[in-house]
């Protein structure tokens, strides 16, 4: 049984990537994980890779007080481009929710999580504007020049939630 911290949560802080690495820049959040889980910023925090199951998303909030989501995002910006906002604001920044091709939306998966009370405190997503989103072609250039910048928005990110 995971500890249990002061507040009642299992774990104060996790992060979890959403996407296909198989599908061109849908696959920048595996990517950041990657770099970021060989990094000593990231030690003690976790990591989960939820693919395209938005339904799975939902589990990993449980008994969580934060909620980082990275994804590829069509925000209408340059590809390549890396904002972090609060789950909120989602609808109003994300053009295009690449889940919903997977029958759920993210904005619905998150309705789901606050009705069966598994909603976080707080829920963050990291968007990065893909380039092309086509089958067996990796990252593009723009997309993989844009991990230094989410991984320096990570660890700001992270240093704010001080999960120590």
């Amino acid at each position: 049984m995971p500890d249990t911290h002061k507040n009642g949560y299992s774990v104060l802080l996790k992060i979890i990537t959403v996407g296909n690495d198989l599908y061109g820049d849908d696959g920048v959040g595996v990517a950041i994980m990657n770099t970021a889980k060989s990094l000593p910023d990231f030690d003690r925090i976790q990591f989960i890779d939820c693919a395209t199951d938005a339904l799975g998303l939902i589990d990993h909030m449980k008994e969580t007080k934060h909620v980082l989501i990275i994804d590829a995002a069509k925000m209408g910006e340059s590809p390549g481009t890396v904002k972090v906002f609060d789950a909120e604001d989602a609808n109003l920044t994300i053009k295009t929710d690449h889940l919903s091709i997977h029958g759920i939306s993210l904005a619905e998966t998150m309705n789901i999580a606050k009705r069966i009370g598994f909603y976080p405190d707080t829920v963050t997503i990291m968007g990065i504007e893909p380039e092309r989103l086509t089958i067996n072609t990796g990252l593009s250039d723009s997309v993989a020049n844009a991990i230094p910048t989410a991984i320096t928005k990570l660890i700001e990110f992270q240093s704010t939630i001080n999960p120590n």
